[in-house]
């Protein structure tokens, strides 16, 4: 079954792919391609020693509209996101997933688009923005912008999971 997902927004899409590759020689038992296996998170000062979980890599451009949306709510302008997706939902892979992007969105001084609206409790740490979006059903619905220091704060927090 697969699990959460989340994307890193940054404004630096030339230092990102290093970046990246970084993050992914650190953490990866195994790489093919957009899809590799997370053995051990302590690397990128995680949490997470254990068998191989699978995730996918992919990046995603960011329209015109969205990014002023963004730049309007942040201050600041994204150039593009790098999204992971654990391919499966136990709690190491919510946890996974969030030690990833934690880590990059610090070293790309980024945001975290959690793909939803996660029960954050309220005077969280750090910068969280929701996003107003239009759904394909015609409502309203947002999703959620964490700063790293806000992303550290929710992962401390007893009802902590991404968004699936």
């Amino acid at each position: 079954m697969a699990g959460p997902t989340c994307s890193v927004l940054h404004s630096n899409a030339v230092s990102a792919e290093h970046v990246v590759s970084e993050l992914i020689a650190l953490v990866a038992h195994a790489r093919d391609g957009e899809h590799f296996t997370v053995k051990d998170t302590r690397p990128i000062h995680g949490s997470y020693a254990g068998e191989g979980r699978p995730f996918i890599l992919f990046s995603e451009s960011i329209d015109a509209g969205t990014a002023d949306a963004i730049a309007a709510l942040t201050g600041w302008y994204p150039a593009q996101g790098i999204g992971f997706a654990a391919m499966c939902n136990g709690d190491e892979d919510h946890r996974i997933l969030a030690e990833l992007a934690l880590w990059l969105a610090g070293r790309l001084s980024g945001y975290v688009d959690m793909g939803g609206e996660p029960d954050l409790p309220a005077g969280l740490p750090g910068n969280a923005h929701a996003l107003p979006y239009d759904t394909a059903s015609g409502w309203e619905a947002h999703a959620t912008l964490l700063d790293p220091t806000a992303l550290a704060a929710w992962m401390r927090c007893q009802a902590f999971r991404m968004v699936k």
